[in-house]
C-alpha cells in the first residue's frame, strides 16, 4: 500500500509533538496558572512563557525559516512582550557548534541582533528563498528594533529537543513515579486525551488549568495506582546549623535550652520540604490533604501546650518546656495524611511541627508561658 501524494502525517506528527509539549508542561504549573494552546501562540503558561514548537529535521540556522517565523509571530503588533518572563523556540532540530547560534542563549539582546541583522544581509545578497526573504525584512524593519530587543532578551532556543516517541516516553519515566508500570501507558493516553479535549470554545484554542490537570491526574492516580503508598526514603547529608540560625524554628528550640536538638530539628525540616515537593511533583496528594493533617497538628499542640500552662505554678518553666518538647516530637505519631497513607513517619510529623513553629501566622513557642495566645 502506497502513502497518498497529499499525505498530511508531518503535519499531523507537528500536532501530536505540540500537545505532547503542552502535557509535559501541565506536570509543571504552579497553583495559579493555566497553560493554553494555540491562542496566544503553540503553547503558552500563563504570565509566565511562550514557546513555539518545531519538529523539523535537520539543523537549525541562522538563516532557518523556523527562526524568522517564530520571531515575526512574537512582534507582531497583538504580541505582549511584557506579559511573559521567557520566550522559547522548542524544536527538534540540532544547531552546529560552527553556527552563529551557538551559546546563543548566554549571548546579550545587542548580541543577537547583530547574529540577525549579518545572516539577514548575507541571505537578502544570495537571495535564495523569497519567503524567507519577507520574514527577514519583517523582523529586522526599523521601526521593530525596540520591540525586537525586547524579545530578544526573553528568547531562549531549546534545540535537540527529544521526538514525539521520545518526549513520550520522558512523561512515563519521569512524571508518572507514582503509578506502577503496567498502567503508566493508560494513564498517560487519557491525560494526553484529556488535554486534546479542552477545547471548551471552538476557534479560541485549548486552556488547561492547574486545578483542572490536579484533578484529573489525582482521580486517574487513585483508579491506577495500588493503595499501599509508601513515603519517599529521604536521605540528606549534615546541614551546617549556622545557616539556619535565624530561622524561628531553630530560635524557639534554642529559648528552651535545647541545643542538642536542634541539628536533628533542622534535618526533619528539611526531609519533610524534600517529602512535599515530591508530594506534588507527582501528585501522590494534594494541598488540601497537607493542609487538614498540619491543622490536626496545630490543634494537637495548642491542647497539650495549655494543659503545660496549667502545672506551671508547680513546675519549672524550662523544665516544664523541655518535656513538652520531647513529648511532642516522641510520641508517635497518630494522624495520617490520609487514610490510604499507611503511619505517617516521625520526620515528616516533626517536619511540620517545625514548620508551624517557623511561621509568623500561628505564634507558637516550645517555651511555656501563660503570655502566649493558643
Amino acid at each position: 500500500m502506497t502513502n497518498l501524494k497529499n499525505n498530511a502525517s508531518r503535519s499531523t506528527e507537528g500536532i501530536i509533538y505540540q500537545f505532547l509539549a503542552a502535557l509535559n508542561a501541565c506536570f509543571d504549573l504552579a497553583p495559579d496558572e493555566e497553560i493554553y494552546i494555540e491562542r496566544f501562540g503553540d503553547v503558552t503558561v500563563s504570565h509566565d512563557s511562550q514557546t513555539e514548537v518545531k519538529t523539523t529535521a535537520g539543523n537549525l540556522t541562522e538563516k532557518s525559516e523556523n527562526l524568522w517565523k517564530t520571531l515575526n509571530n512574537w512582534l507582531q503588533e497583538k504580541f505582549e512582550v511584557g506579559h511573559y518572563n521567557s520566550l522559547f523556540l522548542l524544536t527538534t532540530q540540532k544547531i552546529s557548534k560552527k553556527s552563529s547560534l551557538a551559546e546563543w542563549n548566554e549571548k546579550s539582546p545587542h548580541q543577537k541582533l547583530a547574529i540577525l541583522k549579518a545572516a539577514g544581509g548575507d541571505y537578502k545578497s544570495k537571495g535564495k528563498s523569497e519567503s524567507i526573504l519577507r520574514l527577514i525584512k519583517e523582523v529586522l524593519a526599523e521601526d521593530k528594533e525596540k520591540k525586537l530587543l525586547l524579545v530578544l532578551g526573553k528568547f531562549q532556543i531549546l534545540s535537540r529537543a527529544p521526538s514525539s516517541k521520545d518526549l513520550y516516553n520522558h512523561i512515563l519515566a519521569t512524571r508518572l513515579m507514582s503509578i506502577p508500570d503496567k498502567n503508566k501507558k493508560v494513564v498517560a493516553d487519557a491525560l494526553f486525551g484529556y488535554v486534546c479535549s479542552k477545547n471548551d470554545r471552538p476557534g479560541d484554542g485549548w486552556v488547561i488549568t492547574y486545578k483542572d490537570f490536579a484533578e484529573v491526574l489525582g482521580n486517574l492516580t487513585q483508579t491506577y495506582c495500588p493503595k499501599n503508598f509508601q513515603f519517599p526514603n529521604i536521605e540528606i547529608s549534615d546541614p551546617e546549623p549556622a545557616n539556619f540560625e535565624e530561622r524561628n524554628f531553630v530560635k524557639k528550640i534554642r529559648e528552651i535550652e535545647c541545643e542538642e536538638e536542634i541539628l536533628d530539628a533542622i534535618k526533619d525540616y528539611l526531609k519533610t520540604n524534600e517529602a512535599i515537593t515530591q508530594f506534588f511533583q507527582h501528585y501522590s496528594c494534594s494541598p488540601d490533604d497537607l493542609s487538614t493533617y498540619s491543622n490536626e497538628l496545630l490543634q494537637l499542640f495548642r491542647r497539650k501546650y495549655r494543659s503545660k500552662v496549667r502545672r506551671l505554678d508547680r513546675e519549672n518553666p524550662i523544665d516544664l518546656s523541655q518535656d513538652f518538647y520531647s513529648e511532642m516530637t516522641t510520641t508517635v505519631p497518630s494522624s495520617k495524611i490520609s487514610v490510604d497513607w499507611p503511619d505517617t513517619p516521625m520526620y515528616f510529623r516533626n517536619g511540620t511541627l517545625h514548620e508551624l513553629t517557623d511561621s509568623d501566622e500561628h505564634d507558637l513557642r516550645w517555651l511555656v508561658c501563660e503570655c502566649m495566645n493558643t
